[in-house]
């Protein structure tokens, strides 16, 4: 019996396809898109009708400086249009399993940027970034932990300039909070005291502070992801 990840393989095939024919001959670059075009939406309606299928949480980040705003596609459909660049959406609901996605430049639909099928797990939930590194634009995918059971207050970092290798993150007083987070990664989450405090992210390699956030507000029992794109924080 055929199955989601049947009609999303063959979706990918169809793509390239598609792509390999865009300048040699239009006719079959349109044709082989509508086959692309078919297959995602055989593979949207096969996870529709899984009721065994639990929700997962995903949300995204624009973190690719070079393309102001990006429009989201998740199985051959619309999902979120012109996300500017350093905003985050909210937690939207998918169906858990491989979903493929294409991201446009915004207000396009010639070119991806990403086209790629990713999987999620049941029951989770994940931050989608796109970043760009000597010129080349990659999705990365961070768990998180969207609340806290304890009622504790917790944080991460996710370090996301990459003109900084590897940067410590403090609080006031230089009270460390995480070290040595390189490029792209993704610290653990910890647990603080609820307060309202400065941040500071710190180059390790010179110990020059980078960029400081003010009044941060971690005075209640909730989780807080903290980015660090294109060198300025952003507190979530």
């Amino acid at each position: 019996m055929k199955n989601q990840s049947y009609y999303l393989q063959r979706a990918a095939q169809f793509n390239l396809l598609a792509d390999f024919y865009k300048y040699m001959n239009p006719a079959l670059h349109i044709q082989y898109y509508q086959k692309h075009l078919e297959y995602l939406n055989k593979a949207m309606l096969q996870s529709r009708s899984g009721n065994r299928l639990n929700p997962v949480y995903v949300r995204f980040l624009n973190a690719t400086k070079e393309i102001a705003n990006i429009d989201i596609y998740t199985n051959g459909r619309m999902f979120i249009k012109e996300l500017p660049f350093s905003n985050i959406t909210p937690y939207y609901t998918l169906h858990a399993g491989k979903h493929h996605l294409d991201i446009y430049p915004a207000g396009t639909q010639t070119a991806t940027i990403i086209n790629k099928n990713i999987g999620f797990e049941t029951n989770r939930a994940y931050t989608l970034a796109t970043v760009s590194t000597n010129d080349k634009i990659q999705i990365l995918s961070y768990e998180d932990l969207p609340t806290s059971s304890s009622q504790e207050t917790k944080v991460k970092f996710i370090h996301l300039t990459s003109d900084y290798p590897s940067v410590n993150v403090f609080f006031k007083n230089k009270k460390v909070l995480f070290e040595n987070i390189g490029y792209k990664k993704s610290s653990d989450y910890t647990s603080i005291e609820r307060i309202t405090t400065n941040i500071e992210v710190v180059d390790r390699e010179t110990d020059k502070v980078i960029q400081t956030l003010e009044n941060a507000d971690f005075s209640t029992a909730k989780t807080f992801s903290i980015f660090f794109v294109d060198s300025q924080i952003l507190l979530i």
